[in-house]
């Protein structure tokens, strides 16, 4: 069976406008799906903020203390130093446990995925920065070195001993 001209120029229209519609959805969800995961990211982020805000605040409380004893411009007895420290350090152990127990970089590193997959394929990401080696350095710097040695006018002789 032949198709007419009108259904041989409206099938593919028809398929491609389907493929173009499910693209767009395909990629609309992967863009909330990852906006949702950016948002639970920079909760924890905002979270880890705060607690070392409140971590600050409890450093000063912790050292205000320690300066009240050795400032000692009057008799502080030695329970209520204790009592003192024992809450000021308290709470500091109590909130530090707290933020030690945010992963945040965990999360940057699941979020971005980019610990899993290689940046460009068939290319492995490496552990380090590249860059030239100590040898390499010296070798090119030497051969700068005498480059430019090479280029320089020659002075006369009055001058070298002058500038020596």
């Amino acid at each position: 069976m032949k198709l007419s001209i009108r259904m041989q120029i409206l099938a593919p229209m028809v398929v491609t406008i389907i493929v173009g519609f499910g693209s767009a959805f395909l990629i609309g969800y992967q863009a909330i799906l990852g906006q949702t995961q950016v948002a639970a990211v920079v909760q924890q982020a905002v979270n880890a903020k705060i607690a070392s805000a409140h971590i600050e605040q409890q450093f000063k409380e912790a050292t205000s203390v320690v300066d009240r004893v050795l400032s000692m411009t009057n008799f502080v007895p030695a329970a209520e130093i204790k009592a003192g420290f024992e809450e000021s350090n308290g709470a500091l152990v109590q909130s530090l446990d707290k933020l030690g127990s945010v992963d945040l970089a965990g999360s940057l590193t699941e979020a971005s995925g980019r610990s899993a997959r290689p940046m460009m394929p068939g290319k492995r990401t490496s552990g380090s920065v590249s860059g030239c080696s100590k040898r390499t350095k010296s070798r090119r710097l030497r051969s700068w070195r005498a480059r430019s040695r090479r280029s320089l006018p020659a002075l006369p002789p009055s001058t070298r001993s002058s500038t020596k």
